[in-house]
């Protein structure tokens, strides 16, 4: 018999409340009209006590037990919801408990404790060897308090998103210098690659005899694979070395600055001052009609463009290709931002613009858009349709339907959303307010938190002790990884990265240099040395441009090959589904490497 323990009885009781309350039936709410405004008043009043109650109890059972019986010897413990040793303090102003994320963390490692036999350097190999397939992948360890990288996939021209993908170790290890050691594949992809097989045959095709379904961290995850949710580029993109985004070729800011800038462009504009109106923005890919033969284009996103066409009254949808820079809507005059109906490729929104709508709409696309955290920074309600909706980020699940959102089932059910919004704007304001306040509650310091607590479970399945990669580089500073992914100024593509993005600042270090030490090339107090990504993990080799890139003496090496480092690999690797030769040495042992078995689309089971 299941037994719930106090505090998640507790919980599971004030959830059943806070539903009764929000998600009530239709014929059991009186109309805003019959009303009173103390009753709607009580009502705001109940749900904002239980809401904190629900905040209390999580932090309650997140908190480090008093005292904690050790674990049976040989017993599989993964001890994720309190740490070894005093969390590092909150960040400057924060007033807020650490969010909890063990079922979040139990759940991903679920299918490495109980099918996979844990993390084991095997599965390392062969998720190495998928992740090839990505445009960026890495494996990390940290030993000692110290993080080093090896580069799997680094392709040339995604080098601005480069130390993005990093810098979750970095800063994680910064703030939580008791991390466990670990060795780990990080891929950067937008959506998962790690697929649960439909069959036996797909199962050996995907990852051959014998073989579980390897780890690797991805920026979403979903239930039709095993990748475990990682922060994605847009949390720790590189800052510019004017100290804004006048030459970021990106314009993303980092979180802990966009975080709090947003919410105060959150808080200018009030609820009374807000279009009655839901919006919603997107690129040429996925909107209107013109596109309808793009196999990429999404469905969902053509049916929020038609039902704008319909019904104006309710929202406005504008078309703008995401990388042009156009006017504002607002300041050309434009008569649909207030009307509503739809706008195609004529001007666009700034953030505290979109803002001035009283309801955004979150819309899944073809991967994922991860636009969502900055939707609940504008303090108006977030209308997330879920069906479609398959790839998460870490943080999505913080969140709940009818409390801090409002949920449409389906695209078609977004219209009749808006409407009941529209007649109830005391539940509306709500929802905004709700959603605004959880957000603004995951700064920086609770990113980390979330790396600290996946990565500490992830480590406790580990079935080897980690040792440094013979092919890896130590990142010491943020400096190290700009320097290592630049190419020169030869290369037009990431050849000015150092230009653009140096820090010149050392406080990055996880161990800084001591004052008044001497600094000087070439990594300047940081622990790069002279490294670059090798050449073959830098470029597609299955396009026709970049045949011979790698060799030296083609015109191709001289044009673009010549500014990557040597490689280890060899090229076979990179033939999309090949799968490790198993009597070959371990890359990760021998630092080079190693024969692959070529996709064979007829394999069978034995």
């Amino acid at each position: 018999m299941l037994k719930l323990q106090p505090a998640s009885l507790a919980v599971g009781v004030v959830f059943g409340l806070i539903a009764s309350l929000v998600l009530r039936p239709e014929s059991s709410v009186p109309c805003r009209e019959c009303q009173s405004a103390p009753a709607v008043r009580e009502r705001e009043a109940r749900l904002k006590s239980l809401e904190i109650e629900v905040t209390a109890l999580r932090d309650k059972r997140a908190a480090p037990c008093e005292p904690c019986a050790p674990a049976a010897a040989g017993a599989l413990s993964v001890t994720v919801g309190a740490a070894r040793a005093p969390p590092p303090p909150l960040s400057a102003g924060a007033t807020h408990h650490r969010w909890y994320w063990t079922d979040l963390v139990l759940n991903s490692l679920r299918p490495f404790a109980k099918l996979n036999g844990g993390i084991t350097r095997s599965g390392l190999r062969l998720a190495e060897q998928k992740c090839k397939i990505s445009t960026w992948c890495h494996r990390a360890q940290v030993i000692g308090g110290r993080l080093y990288i090896t580069d799997i996939r680094a392709i040339f021209f995604d080098r601005n998103y480069a130390m993005a993908r990093v810098m979750p170790l970095l800063l994680t290890l910064k703030a939580w210098p008791n991390l466990p050691d670990l060795d780990a594949v990080f891929s950067g992809t937008d959506y998962p690659i790690m697929e649960i097989p439909r069959d036996a045959a797909h199962m050996m095709r995907m990852y051959g005899a014998r073989q579980a379904i390897p780890p690797v961290f991805s920026p979403t995850a979903n239930s039709l694979t095993h990748d475990l949710p990682w922060p994605d580029f847009s949390f720790f993109p590189p800052r510019s070395r004017c100290g804004k985004a006048c030459t970021h070729p990106l314009k993303t800011p980092r979180w802990q600055e966009s975080h709090p800038n947003l919410a105060a462009m959150g808080k200018e504009v009030g609820w009374d001052a807000k279009i009655d109106r839901a919006v919603f923005t997107g690129h040429a890919q996925a909107l209107g009609q013109r596109v309808g033969c793009n196999m990429k284009t999404s469905p969902n996103r053509r049916a929020i463009y038609h039902y704008a066409e319909q019904f104006p009254e309710l929202l406005m949808v504008n078309e703008v290709y995401i990388k042009t820079t156009p006017p504002s809507c607002f300041e050309v005059g434009e008569p649909n931002v207030t009307r509503g109906g739809v706008l195609q490729n004529k001007c666009g929104f700034s953030f505290k613009e979109m803002c001035r709508y009283r309801y955004l709409l979150n819309v899944g696309s073809n991967g994922y858009a991860n636009k969502l955290k900055y939707l609940f920074l504008c303090g108006s309600v977030v209308i997330w349709v879920r069906t479609d909706s398959l790839n998460y980020e870490f943080f999505e699940k913080q969140f709940l339907p009818g409390v801090h959102y409002a949920a449409a089932d389906t695209v078609d059910d977004v219209p009749d959303v808006i409407r009941e919004l529209q007649r109830d704007p005391e539940y509306a304001r709500s929802l905004a307010q709700r959603g605004f306040e959880r957000m603004l509650q995951m700064d920086t310091a609770e990113v980390t938190h979330y790396c600290y607590e996946m990565l500490k479970g992830y480590a406790a399945l580990q079935r080897f002790t980690p040792k440094r990669d013979p092919r890896s580089i130590e990142i010491n500073c943020e400096d190290d990884l700009i320097r290592h992914y630049d190419r020169g100024r030869g290369d037009t593509y990431a050849g000015v990265l150092q230009e653009r993005y140096l820090t010149q600042d050392n406080s990055t270090c996880l161990r800084p240099p001591s004052a008044g030490a001497p600094l000087g090339p070439p990594g300047w107090g940081g622990a790069f040395n002279g490294t670059k990504p090798p050449c073959l993990a830098s470029h597609d080799l299955a396009a026709k441009e970049e045949v011979g890139v790698c060799d030296k003496g083609t015109p191709q090496h001289a044009r673009s090959g010549r500014y990557d480092g040597p490689d280890w690999d060899v090229p076979e690797a990179y033939k999309g589904g090949a799968l490790p030769d198993w009597t070959d040495r371990d890359p990760a042992d021998s630092g080079k490497g190693a024969r692959v078995n070529p996709y064979n689309p007829n394999v069978q089971c034995s």
